[in-house]
C-alpha cells in the first residue's frame, strides 16, 4: 500500500530556488517545479510540503480529498441534518427558551 503512495508523489521536474522575504512576508522559502502524478500537468509548490505529504497533487483530486463521509446522498442525510439544525440553531425560538430555562436553572 506504501508503495502506491510513493508512486503518486509529485516529481521534481525541474530545478529548485528560494524565494527570499519580501514586504508581506518574513520568511524564505525553497520552491520546485513538479509534475502531478494523476494529470500530468505541472505545478510549483513549497518542496517541504512535498516532502511532509501535504501536498500529494496539483489540486486536481481536492474534491475526492474533500469527501468527509459520502453519505451526503443518502436519503436520512437530510433528515439527520435538519434534526442537527434544529436543535442547535440559536436563532430557534424554542431552543432560545430552552437555552435560558437551562441556564437560570443553573
Amino acid at each position: 500500500m506504501e508503495d502506491i503512495e510513493k508512486d503518486m508523489i509529485p516529481k521534481l521536474i525541474g530545478e529548485t530556488w528560494r524565494k527570499y522575504p519580501t514586504e508581506t512576508s518574513k520568511r524564505k522559502a525553497t520552491y520546485g517545479l513538479f509534475e502531478c502524478q494523476y494529470c500530468k500537468k505541472e505545478f510549483e509548490t513549497q518542496t517541504k510540503h512535498v516532502r511532509r505529504g501535504c501536498t500529494k497533487s496539483c489540486g486536481c483530486n481536492t474534491r475526492e480529498a474533500q469527501s468527509t463521509h459520502g453519505m451526503g446522498q443518502n436519503k436520512f442525510y437530510k433528515t439527520w441534518a435538519g434534526m442537527v439544525h434544529r436543535c442547535t440553531n440559536i436563532k430557534n425560538k424554542k431552543i432560545q427558551r430552552l437555552w435560558w430555562a437551562w441556564y437560570y436553572s443553573l
